[in-house]
């Protein structure tokens, strides 16, 4: 798979069920993402959003269990790239990006960005820029970034909102509409 060939999507949703299946029991939340979540008829790559587990350290904190993750990918397939955020590896079939959400990153803002299409995420951090919020590492921030700043995204509604443009369902994501800000007074935090 790695020639850039697409397999259809039945056979891509299958083998996200079994990749999925493997990462549930070591994550809080698995959730497929890209042109699979959008439903498109082909698709290229497999690419998941993960919040892992975590333990808690001596000093009350939290510690996100990436190690697990990259032990699965290791034994679904061969590991190519292993950050602190960003993993994949390759099966005999298709790539898989396994993208790592914890904080400071958001879920919703994650999942929004990582669903796509890439030309709806580059508008919504134009929108942000347009209403004095700035989108980094994942989180939004007002002004500045900081934690006094951060704004909860914790879904893909709240951030459809604060960027202006509608919150549509992830298989009408690649249509005009999705693309089109919505008419209204300035946005409220």
């Amino acid at each position: 798979m790695s020639s850039g060939q697409k397999i259809p999507f039945a056979d891509a949703y299958r083998l996200a069920e079994r990749i999925a299946g493997e990462l549930r029991p070591l994550c809080r939340r698995v959730k497929a993402v890209g042109s699979l979540r959008r439903r498109r008829p082909y698709v290229r790559d497999l690419e998941f959003l993960l919040e892992p587990e975590t333990s808690g350290d001596l000093f009350g904190g939290e510690q996100a269990l990436i190690e697990p993750v990259r032990n699965c990918a290791a034994r679904l397939g061969t590991l190519t790239k292993d950050g602190h955020r960003y993993v994949q590896f390759t099966t005999n079939e298709v790539a898989v990006d396994l993208f790592l959400c914890y904080p400071p990153a958001e879920w919703g803002s994650l999942l929004a960005i990582r669903t796509g299409p890439a030309t709806l995420g580059h508008l919504a951090m134009l929108q942000f820029q347009q209403r004095g919020l700035i989108h980094s590492g994942g989180g939004l921030y007002r002004g500045h970034v900081s934690p006094s700043t951060k704004i909860p995204v914790p879904d893909e509604e709240t951030f459809f909102r604060l960027a202006g443009l509608p919150c549509l369902p992830p298989h009408k994501r690649d249509r005009r509409e999705a693309h089109t800000p919505i008419r209204e007074a300035a946005c409220t935090i």
